[in-house]
């Protein structure tokens, strides 16, 4: 009998143990190819022709793939800038590449880094002048629309990024409720279990 692997996450690592598990394996987060062509589709559709992008680390890389191949097409004659800079933590946390971009007047920033250092490289950002009007942040993170966006919708930034599923439709509003509706009955068969 044959267990399943089902990975949850992008882990490029992970592709040589999916590939030799053959029919049993399957990656539920999208292909890390279609997601930087995605990416790259939405930068030509909107013509923007200079970018910053600020990575996390080289993991990060492998997600704006696609757009560096692109830019090693672009000739001499053709309009388009890109920069790209990792984000450093240092003793003034992420300020210091921020206040680069800031002194640079880079206005397209797209924002190549994990969930759990999202919003303080916002807040920072914010700190430093780049959550102001006329800047716009492409948020690579799948889960950017789980962080508290907040304190920064009045600053006239436009915040941008992908969401895989539509919240606003029956079917996911069914699945969401008969996911917690089961962690509720678990939680409180496990509260009975312990009291008696």
């Amino acid at each position: 009998m044959e267990i399943p692997f089902i990975e949850t996450r992008w882990n490029y690592r992970s592709q040589k143990v999916i590939g030799s598990a053959g029919g049993y394996a399957f990656n539920l987060h999208p292909d890390i190819t279609t997601l930087g062509t995605a990416y790259l589709d939405l930068l030509e559709a909107y013509q923007w022709k200079t970018i910053t992008i600020l990575y996390q680390d080289n993991d990060s890389l492998m997600t704006i793939q696609q757009i560096l191949k692109k830019t090693a097409t672009v000739g001499p004659m053709d309009e388009f800038r890109l920069v790209v800079k990792q984000l450093v933590l240092n003793e003034n946390g992420y300020r210091d590449v921020l206040k680069e971009i800031f002194l640079s007047e880079s206005k397209l920033i797209f924002l190549e880094c994990e969930k759990k250092i999202l919003e303080e490289v916002l807040i920072q950002s914010q700190q430093v002048g780049l959550i102001s009007q006329g800047y716009y942040f492409f948020l690579t993170s799948l889960d950017a629309h789980t962080i508290n966006l907040e304190d920064f919708k009045y600053g006239g930034t436009n915040i941008t990024s992908f969401r895989m599923v539509n919240v606003d439709k029956p079917e996911v509003q069914n699945v969401i409720y008969s996911i917690v509706e089961s962690m509720l009955d678990q939680e409180l068969r496990m509260s009975n279990i312990n009291i008696t």
